[in-house]
């Protein structure tokens, strides 16, 4: 063979073992591999899907995205649903493998003119900067012994910051805190004021409460101003 051809063939062969491989692994992994290139799988099985908490297709970094998967058989076979995976590729080069998500097995048999649901979860990468990203699902089953990659999912997606949330949760965490670093320093000037570190300060002086009103000069008073008796008048 010439050089070129050879080198044309081999290539060829690495692509074709990348493919046969399972390219599955924990999120956010570093891509060793190309990913298995899309395919439509078999011809009669339709796979949707959609994502019930993100139907804008804005991802945030760090957060458990849900996407709900439903497939119709309608081969004349059985589909046997092995896994579902994912990988984030380059938007501007699908060959540029930049993550892929968890592969979540399953082991569920759909007949011919049924359909089954499915639950695929993977998460972005949390240091991850806000970017627009390819994301591509992908259900592997098999019929009669032959395996098939369905590419269900194949689409631009935005990769976003995650809101800023102060939740309840956060709000009792601060106050337990601040409850505790207040017991610190009662603790602590209780001791020192025990060692006659510091003085203890000065109880504050009670203030006599007078009470005021018309003073009597005496039980006669009322007699003051009348003649007395064997006393002329002036």
């Amino acid at each position: 063979l010439r050089p070129a051809a050879l080198a044309a063939a081999l290539a060829a062969a690495l692509l074709a073992g990348a493919g046969a491989e399972d390219f599955g692994g924990d999120d956010g992994a570093a891509a060793e591999r190309p990913p298995i290139p899309p395919e439509t799988g078999l011809d009669g099985v339709e796979v949707v899907s959609y994502f019930p908490k993100h139907l804008d297709k804005r991802f945030p970094a760090g957060d458990k995205i849900e996407a709900l998967v439903g497939l119709h058989n309608g081969a004349a076979d059985t589909v046997k649903v092995h896994a579902i995976q994912g990988t984030l590729n380059s938007p501007s080069d699908f060959s540029l493998y930049v993550m892929n998500f968890t592969s979540m097995a399953y082991s569920e048999s759909v007949k011919e003119g049924e359909e089954a649901s499915f639950q695929y979860e993977f998460t972005p990468n949390q240091w991850m900067l806000a970017n627009d990203f390819i994301v591509c699902l992908r259900v592997i089953y098999s019929v009669n012994s032959q395996h098939y990659v369905h590419a269900f999912f194949n689409e631009t997606v935005s990769i976003v910051e995650p809101p800023a949330v102060f939740d309840q949760q956060t709000v009792g965490v601060y106050a337990v805190l601040a409850a505790l670093f207040g017991a610190a320093g009662w603790l602590g000037y209780q001791q020192a004021v025990k060692l006659r570190l510091i003085k203890p300060g000065k109880p504050a002086k009670k203030v006599k409460k007078v009470e005021t009103g018309t003073e009597r000069k005496g039980k006669t008073d009322w007699l003051d101003g009348l003649p007395t008796p064997g006393k002329k008048a002036d």
